[in-house]
């Protein structure tokens, strides 16, 4: 099992027996299938991107909860931003890693997120009053948002409402393009 598998494992399993959900429960909140979720829980299986939104969706979440680092006995003060790995899930054009985990008071985190030369993100609808907010951090991003795409170089932002679809687009053929993208939770 790799490391991964066992991070979303650990994480999946400590969600679920706190809400003292069972298998079936949180395949019926989560919109993933039972079976998916079993092995995912035995680090038989790593989740898409897809699975990952849709599991943060459904246990009502920041995304960052499921991806950020097992903890390391370090406080967060001590662990270093550079230490913490980007997560590439095996169906995606995206590397993401934590900045700022999910803060329940404040409703928010931070994502550093990097999107391969040429590639396309697709993302379904986030829950209910979720905004996102870009900053191009290097390369050129187009943003899919409100039925249009928009064009952004490096230093711009895009705020949107991320409770619809949207999707983000790497405009280079040879650089990645890299952005920082804080969430907003209602």
């Amino acid at each position: 099992m790799s490391d991964i598998q066992q991070q979303f494992a650990a994480r999946l399993k400590k969600l679920r027996a706190q809400r003292l959900w069972s298998l079936d429960r949180a395949a019926m909140e989560t919109g993933v299938s039972k079976a998916m979720l079993g092995q995912i829980e035995r680090g038989e299986s790593s989740p898409t991107l897809t699975t990952l939104w849709r599991l943060a969706k459904g246990y009502e979440v920041g995304f960052s909860t499921l991806i950020e680092p097992v903890e390391t006995g370090l406080s967060k003060d001590e662990a270093a931003v550079d230490s913490v790995p980007r997560v590439t899930p095996e169906d995606s054009a995206l590397a993401v890693k934590t900045i700022l985990p999910f803060a329940a008071d404040l409703h928010t985190e931070l994502l550093d997120v990097e999107i391969e030369p040429g590639g396309l993100r697709e993302s379904d609808a986030h829950r209910a009053g979720v905004i996102e907010c870009i900053l191009v951090q290097s390369g050129a991003l187009s943003v899919f948002s409100d039925d249009q795409w928009h064009r952004l170089r490096t230093g711009e932002a895009h705020r949107f409402r991320a409770d619809q679809s949207h999707a983000y687009r790497n405009d280079s053929a040879d650089k990645p393009a890299r952005f920082l993208n804080v969430m907003v939770y209602p």
